[in-house]
C-alpha cells in the first residue's frame, strides 16, 4: 500500500509540473498504517519510514517540496510532513505546479 501511496504522488508530481503552473490535481489515496514518519530528502526523493524500522524512497525526477521546512542537521531530509499527514486513513493530498517545483501538501 505504501508502494502505491509513494508511487501516486511522484507521478502526479512529475506530470503536474510538465504541465507547467498553475497546473494542480488532488489524489484521493488511503495511507496504511505502519508508517512513522514521512519526508523529503534533497528536493527529489519521498522517504516513508515504517515501523519495522525499513525505508522506502521514491525518487522524483522533478523538485518537490511541502510547506514545512526541516531543521536537519545531516543535511538530507529538507522537508516534512505532520503526523496528521501520514497517520492511517484516507488523505487528500494537493500537488501543485510552482515555478521550479512541485509543492506536496495533504489534506
Amino acid at each position: 500500500m505504501v508502494n502505491r501511496f509513494g508511487t501516486q504522488i511522484i507521478d502526479a508530481a512529475e506530470k503536474v509540473y510538465y504541465l507547467g503552473g498553475p497546473s494542480k490535481t488532488t489524489l484521493d489515496l488511503t495511507m496504511p498504517k505502519g508508517v512513522r514518519n514521512m519526508e523529503i530528502w534533497c528536493n527529489q526523493e519521498l522517504v516513508f519510514f515504517l515501523a519495522d524500522g525499513s525505508e522506502l524512497a521514491f525518487k522524483s525526477r522533478v523538485n518537490i517540496t511541502t510547506n514545512i521546512t526541516a531543521d536537519d542537521a545531516s543535511g538530507r531530509c529538507c522537508y516534512n510532513f505532520t503526523k496528521r499527514d501520514y497517520s492511517p486513513g484516507l488523505k487528500h493530498v494537493i500537488v501543485e505546479a510552482n515555478g521550479d517545483n512541485v509543492l506536496i501538501r495533504v489534506e
